[in-house]
């Protein structure tokens, strides 16, 4: 049974209808090629269209889907810093290493926690720090003999972060899909969704300084197109492993629901 005491659980009952419509769908073809399209396609199924506003998918309720099996985290949502610099270019200018291709064009791609300091490229590493007085979360910067070169530029206050998750993830609800490839064209069929409900700001915090939740630092540069040879910033995200969802999350369970 549901949790009675859940806001916006008509709207979940809602979802819950649409998510078995769409499993008794089978199999449907993806309607992008690539990671993303695991998500994408049952956003088109839901009839939604795409959009990066920062709010939740469907009725309140953000969304997260991913194939069977995977071992990849789920992005709880993108966060850019409140640095007053421009902190893609910042960081690959000072910090990046040459794109394989365009080596004219660094580029940067790191996992960071607050656990131990992180590779990042060839000469330096990366950890986060929680400052509760200060009321932020910052990058702090080291080479490679632990030299600190920066500890100051790139943070997110933790207002600012409150906000985003609450905004975004008040409701969370995880589907996952069977996958199958038929003529090298990816096919999903979804078969499961849980439900969760957010805990609070300062369960994510502790989550944040016990290393749980991690962020990614993913940026790049475009390879085809208009913007070829330009930064293709990603964003900061900032992340948690599926099977600790649960720390962050109260599970919400209902009639007729499946599971895995």
């Amino acid at each position: 049974m549901y949790n009675r005491g859940c806001f916006g659980i008509n709207n979940i009952l809602k979802l819950n209808k649409e998510f078995m419509r769409i499993k008794n769908m089978g199999w449907v073809r993806t309607v992008v090629n690539g990671s993303a399209g695991v998500g994408l396609t049952f956003e088109y199924l839901l009839g939604k269209e795409f959009d990066n506003e920062g709010l939740p998918d469907y009725e309140g309720i953000e969304i997260k889907a991913r194939r069977c099996y995977t071992k990849s985290l789920i992005n709880l949502f993108n966060g850019n810093p409140n640095s007053k610099e421009k902190v893609a270019q910042y960081l690959v200018n000072n910090y990046g290493y040459p794109d394989y291709i365009y080596k004219s064009c660094n580029v940067l791609s790191a996992e960071v926690d607050t656990l131990e300091k992180r590779k990042a490229g060839k000469n330096y590493k990366f950890i986060l720090k929680v400052f509760r007085k200060g009321r932020r979360v910052g990058l702090w910067i080291y080479d490679s003999d632990d030299n600190i070169m920066d500890g100051t530029t790139v943070y997110w206050t933790f207002d600012y972060l409150k906000e985003k998750l609450e905004t975004k993830l008040k409701l969370l609800a995880v589907v996952v899909a069977s996958r199958k490839f038929v003529d090298g064209i990816e096919y999903f069929h979804y078969v499961t969704i849980r439900y969760y409900q957010l805990k609070n700001f300062k369960t994510f915090i502790s989550l944040i300084e016990k290393g749980i939740i991690s962020i990614c630092i993913k940026i790049s540069v475009y390879r085809r197109g208009d913007k070829i040879g330009m930064i293709d910033d990603k964003g900061i995200s900032f992340r948690i492993k599926y099977e600790d969802l649960d720390k962050l999350f109260t599970r919400i369970k209902i009639e007729k629901d499946t599971y895995m």
